[in-house]
């Protein structure tokens, strides 16, 4: 029997992993067992939560196709939910009294908050969940027997920084475009000081930015649009505001704002459930290797990303710049960089960055390989134009 604990199940990578692991031991359920740490939601209990996802997206991820409420009654059953908020230092004593009873294989720590605006309100939400999250439940897991710890970070704990950026790199004079990268790096360290102070045995795995589905149904699915989402939905809201609706992009929208990004540069994305694929597959390995890049083997363009986002959208009359402008020309100007560019400029306008992993997998889904392209990408921006930029799962 192998037993899992998890916190993050119902987020975007924790929900994709969940049915992952489903997947890969499908044929032999009786065999694992997964504890879910977690919290309701607007009146919707932990399991519940689980229920939706696994009828609403997750059995098209394991099986391709809808299948019967008795097999998705079987695999529920190897669930066991923990109603518990991470923020909250106390836990439960009765539950932890009965998990220090359970020997646990793997506990994945996955539960995080993403936000990349640079507020006080978001600098505190992000240390309360990133930060004070993680030394709660370590703190408060202290007396569980686990075999292996793993930690999901980010691969930008690396700071703003430039040029190859290793699994395990760590940089000595940390400098960070905005408080999610620094509470990440935080966290991870007290992860990792905890594994190394008490001797367990740890693996760190440093997603870039995580977008849709590319692999498995339905495509393009994710539950949460945020991140380069974000960027494309500014405009798709611009064009609300304007008047054009949310259907027909036929018209075209004039913008003449000055965008700033590196023409030589690009985002690193990976797939919510490629992402997923590659942790499973490290956590099963014997590899002595603690640190890894969960990464798309190349970058896209910001150039090639960003013409499709506003083509798809119909907007022009914008431009390209190096440098971000030092007045305003127009109001749609000054907007943009008061309400996105502020969050997405650091990211567009930086130097190349090139994550490497030094684990190579031999992971592959069909034809399918680990490299995200721009048809790829494509897929993703259609399948959130299509859903209006609303989550499809409201849980």
């Amino acid at each position: 029997m192998i037993r899992y604990l998890i916190t993050g199940a119902t987020g975007i990578l924790g929900t994709n992993f969940i049915c992952e692991i489903i997947k890969q031991n499908i044929n032999s359920l009786e065999n694992i067992e997964i504890h879910i740490i977690g919290r309701n939601k607007n009146s919707i209990s932990l399991e519940n939560r689980l229920k939706l996802s696994l009828e609403k997206n997750g059995q098209y991820y394991i099986f391709g196709k809808e299948v019967s409420d008795s097999i998705l009654s079987k695999i529920l059953k190897r669930f066991h939910f923990i109603n518990h908020e991470l923020s909250n230092e106390k836990f439960n004593k009765d539950v932890l009294k009965k998990l220090s009873k359970i020997n646990f294989h793997h506990f994945f720590h996955i539960a995080a908050l993403t936000d990349l605006r640079n507020n006080e309100k978001s600098a505190k939400n992000l240390n309360l969940i990133n930060v004070i999250g993680t030394q709660n439940i370590l703190k408060s897991l202290k007396d569980v027997d686990i075999n292996q710890f793993h930690f999901v970070s980010s691969a930008y704990v690396c700071g703003n920084n430039f040029g190859d950026i290793l699994d395990d790199y760590i940089t000595d004079k940390p400098s960070f475009r905005n408080h999610y990268e620094k509470s990440k790096l935080k966290s991870e360290t007290i992860f990792t000081n905890y594994c190394k102070t008490n001797n367990k045995s740890f693996k760190v795995y440093r997603p870039s930015i995580i977008s849709g589905r590319t692999i498995e149904k339905p495509l393009g699915f994710t539950n949460k649009f945020d991140v380069f989402y974000s960027w494309a939905n500014f405009w798709f809201k611009l064009r609300l505001t304007s008047g054009l609706g949310d259907n027909d992009f036929t018209k075209p929208l004039s913008v003449p704002v000055r965008i700033c990004l590196n023409s030589n540069s690009g985002l690193n994305i990976i797939s919510c459930d490629l992402a997923a694929k590659m942790i499973y597959q490290i956590s099963e390995s014997d590899t002595a290797q603690s640190y890894f890049n969960i990464v798309n083997d190349e970058n896209l363009n910001h150039i090639d990303h960003v013409t499709y986002m506003l083509k798809k959208l119909n907007i022009i009359d914008y431009s390209f710049t190096e440098s971000i402008p030092q007045s305003f020309n127009n109001n749609y100007e000054a907007l943009y960089y008061k309400i996105i560019g502020d969050v997405f400029t650091p990211y567009m306008s930086q130097d190349v960055i090139s994550f490497k992993k030094l684990y190579e997998s031999n992971l592959k889904s069909g034809s399918k390989n680990q490299t995200l392209d721009l048809n790829d990408f494509k897929m993703l921006i259609d399948f959130a134009v299509k859903s209006k930029f609303i989550s499809v799962q409201e849980y």
